[in-house]
Parts: C-alpha cells; sequence; structure tokens
C-alpha cells in the first residue's frame, strides 16, 4: 500500500482538519480572554507556540 492511500484509510486527513480547527479555536480564545483576565502579552505567544507544538 502506498502512503497518501494508508492516510485516506486511517482518516487522518480529517484528523489534520479537526486538529487544526481546535488550535485555532483555543488560539483566538486564549487571544479574546487576554484582556479580560489581564494576562501578560507574553501569554498570547505562549499559548499559540505550545498550539503549534
Amino acid at each position: 500500500m502506498t502512503f497518501i492511500p494508508e492516510l485516506k484509510q486511517r482518516d487522518m486527513f480529517g484528523v489534520a482538519v479537526a486538529c487544526l480547527v481546535v488550535g485555532w479555536v483555543v488560539t483566538e480564545g486564549i487571544g479574546s480572554l487576554e484582556t479580560a483576565l489581564t494576562l501578560p502579552h507574553w501569554f498570547h505567544k505562549v499559548v499559540t507556540f505550545l498550539t503549534l507544538g
């Protein structure tokens, strides 16, 4: 079996899209809460870095 059909069979593309959406929602949510909770400016960068990792 080749690589791309194996990924399709395991639905890895759907999982990747779901991870991207959840990461985007978390990053946007933290951006909104940053001002409301008076979090330090670097906190948003740390959450974005951890979401990407």
